[in-house]
C-alpha cells in the first residue's frame, strides 16, 4: 500500500539485489560484505523479516562453497545459471548441482590486462551468431572487460577519470541493454551509449556543470531503464537522476525534494522490480 515500508538485513552493508528463480521458486537474493543472504519471495512482501533469509558464506573445507564473503555482484543468465561476483573470484552456481563453481579470467591476447577479482556486475551478451560473451566492469581503474566463455579476455576497455590525468582509469559501475539493443554503460566518467555490433561507443552523458571554470564530474554507480527509455542513475553524492536519452535532459530527486524523496544524495544501487 502506499507509503508502507519494510526494513530487512539491518546493520549489513548490501551491494547488489537481485530476483532469482531457481527450480520454480521466485527468490530474492542479496549480496552483502557478510556473505550471500537469500529468501524466498513471499505473498506479501511486507512479511518479510530477517529470519526469512538463509546466509551463504565461504567454508574451506567445502570445495564448491562461496569464493568470499564480500558478494558485489549477482546475474542470472536466461539457462537459470546464477554468476556471482565476488571479492575473490567470480562464482557460478548450475541449479541441478546447488553448488558454486570458481572462474577465474585469462589474459589471452591483451597482456597489459591484470586479472582482477571483485567485478562490480556481470552482463553476458548474445551475440548475432548465437555465441554469447561475458562483461565485467570495475571499479578502482579496472574498466569494462569482455570475455568469451571460458572466460579469455577479448577487450578492455578504459574510461578517463575525471580527478585524474590520462591514463588514469575511471569506475565502470554497471551495464545493461536498452530496448534499443545498444549497451547502456555505467561509469564515472558518465553514461555511455555503446553499439556492440559495430564496436562503437555512440555518446556519452554527463550532468550539466553551471560553473564551466570546473571540472565536470558525473560519478554514477549504477543505472537501470525503465518502461519509457528512462535511463535511472543512483549517483555518489550528485542524488538520484533520471536521463531522458532522446531529449539528453535530466531530472533530479533528492532529500525532501519532489515526490519522489530520498533519504539522502548518495544512491550506490537501484532495483526496478519491473518494467511497469
Amino acid at each position: 500500500s502506499k507509503g508502507k515500508k519494510t526494513h530487512v538485513l539491518q546493520n549489513l552493508i548490501v551491494n547488489q539485489i537481485a530476483t532469482v528463480t531457481l527450480s520454480g521458486r521466485k527468490q530474492i537474493w542479496a549480496g552483502t560484505t557478510s556473505g550471500l543472504w537469500v529468501a524466498d519471495w513471499p505473498e506479501n512482501l511486507y512479511s518479510l523479516n530477517n529470519q526469512s533469509f538463509t546466509q551463504y558464506i565461504p567454508n574451506n573445507t567445502d570445495a564448491y562453497s562461496l569464493s568470499s564473503n564480500n558478494i558485489i555482484s549477482i546475474f542470472q543468465d536466461t539457462n537459470g545459471i546464477v554468476w556471482v561476483g565476488t571479492e575473490k573470484g567470480i562464482n557460478k552456481l548450475t541449479p541441478a548441482y546447488l553448488r558454486f563453481e570458481k572462474k577465474e579470467l585469462k589474459n589471452g591476447n591483451n597482456k597489459d590486462f591484470k586479472p582482477r577479482y571483485d567485478p562490480q556486475n556481470i552482463f553476458i551478451e548474445k551475440e548475432a551468431g548465437g555465441n554469447n560473451s561475458y562483461w565485467f566492469p570495475y571499479w578502482h581503474h579496472g574498466g569494462l572487460v569482455k570475455t568469451d566463455t571460458n572466460f579469455t579476455v577479448l577487450k578492455h576497455i578504459k574510461f578517463k577519470h575525471w580527478e585524474s590525468p590520462p591514463p588514469a582509469n575511471s569506475h565502470v559501475s554497471n551495464l545493461f541493454v536498452g530496448e534499443n539493443g545498444n549497451l547502456w554503460i555505467i561509469t564515472w566518467d558518465g553514461v555511455w551509449s555503446y553499439d556492440p555490433a559495430k564496436d562503437k561507443m555512440l555518446r556519452n552523458y554527463k550532468l550539466n556543470n553551471p560553473d564551466s571554470s570546473k571540472t565536470e564530474v558525473s560519478p554514477f554507480d549504477y543505472g537501470a531503464e525503465d518502461k519509457d527509455g528512462n535511463i535511472w542513475i543512483g549517483t555518489y553524492n550528485n542524488n538520484l537522476r533520471v536521463l531522458n536519452p532522446l531529449t539528453g535532459e535530466w531530472k533530479m530527486y533528492s532529500p525532501g525534494k519532489g515526490r519522489l524523496e530520498t533519504k539522502g544524495t548518495r544512491c550506490d544501487y537501484l532495483f526496478l522490480d519491473s518494467k511497469n
